[in-house]
């Protein structure tokens, strides 16, 4: 939260438009933790946001002020 979210060993950050598929994703890794994203305010802000094949949106990165931990995701 404090520095953002990298793209890590990837080269962008993975969005998902769904909450449930980003839970599943993220419990592949361990403990699951499900951020919003305030993509529109990204967007307007000038960060370039691109759809992959599979249906996933990728960035370069996406700053602190922009996530917030989704504390009502459903654990399905």
């Amino acid at each position: 939260m404090r520095e953002g979210l990298k793209p890590g060993r990837r080269h962008k950050v993975h969005l998902s438009v769904d909450r449930t598929v980003a839970y599943h994703v993220g419990q592949r890794h361990g403990d699951a933790v499900v951020l919003d994203v305030n993509t529109e305010q990204m967007n307007r802000d000038g960060y370039l946001f691109v759809k992959s094949e599979n249906n996933v949106w990728l960035t370069d990165f996406v700053p602190p002020i922009y996530l917030l931990i989704n504390e009502h995701c459903e654990n399905t």
